[in-house]
């Protein structure tokens, strides 16, 4: 079992009990600390202090008789939890997810090739099938049908207006009469 399949384990149900759904568990670096990111959502969306109130009860969980030995043989001694919303461009990470989110663009890296790639960024066509759970993405008038149990990463793209931001490096430039 992935140290953030362990971790999921520990954390999901204390994040559940105050009414938020766990999307992501994340322990990254080594034994001289660890950095663990959960990000958290929710029906209403996230703020600074949902964040905040779910942060203490992780802190407390991990750092309870209770979890002590799950947690600690993951992440050891010293680690700094992050907590945060999934943002704009949220990850996809349950069949649900995929189904909710039908219609959208999205960006998928898968582990294996299918069909020659492993990077995908086109509209999610179909939920996910309920047997075989497969998430259908059309890229370039091109359907892939990529298991979701390959899936290493998905989330949605933000589609912006063309008028909501200006192109990178084009500053206006204060004209000056000579």
């Amino acid at each position: 079992m992935a140290a953030a399949d362990k971790l999921r384990g520990v954390l999901e149900p204390a994040v559940a009990g105050l009414g938020y759904e766990l999307l992501l568990v994340e322990a990254i670096g080594g034994a001289g600390g660890r950095i663990l990111r959960v990000t958290i959502d929710a029906e209403h969306g996230i703020v600074l202090d949902d964040c905040e109130a779910v942060s203490r009860r992780l802190s407390a969980v991990l750092d309870g008789a209770e979890a002590e030995s799950e947690a600690a043989a993951v992440l050891g001694r010293a680690y700094t939890l992050e907590v945060s919303s999934p943002g704009v461009e949220r990850p996809l990470v349950t069949p649900e997810h995929f189904r909710r989110h039908a219609g959208r663009t999205v960006r998928i890296r898968t582990g294996g090739y299918h069909l020659g790639r492993r990077r995908f960024v086109g509209r999610l066509l179909a939920p996910a099938a309920a047997a075989g759970e497969v998430a259908e993405v059309e890229v370039d008038g091109e359907v892939y049908r990529l298991p979701l149990d390959d899936i290493q990463t998905a989330r949605l793209v933000v589609e912006w207006p063309a008028n909501a931001r200006a192109a990178p490096g084009s500053r206006r430039r204060k004209q000056t009469a000579r």
